[in-house]
């Protein structure tokens, strides 16, 4: 539970963040931690409006984006 709140957390933080410069696609990298410390084998799922995407930590995760 507390894996799932640390991957959730970690998508909201990176939602403002994620800037596109050209191309479709956005590789994020994820890790979850627990008190401070890295936690390795995390299953986190990540979704939006476009899609669903899975991914292990620590890992990236390419999400497509529109074309602007």
């Amino acid at each position: 539970m507390i894996l799932r709140a640390l991957c959730v957390g970690a998508l909201i933080g990176l939602s403002g963040c994620a800037t596109i410069f050209g191309g479709f696609s956005e590789t994020v990298a994820i890790q979850t931690m627990s008190d401070g410390a890295d936690v390795a084998g995390a299953q986190c799922e990540l979704s939006n409006s476009k899609g669903t995407w899975h991914v292990t930590t620590p890992g990236p995760v390419s999400i497509p984006q529109k074309p602007r």
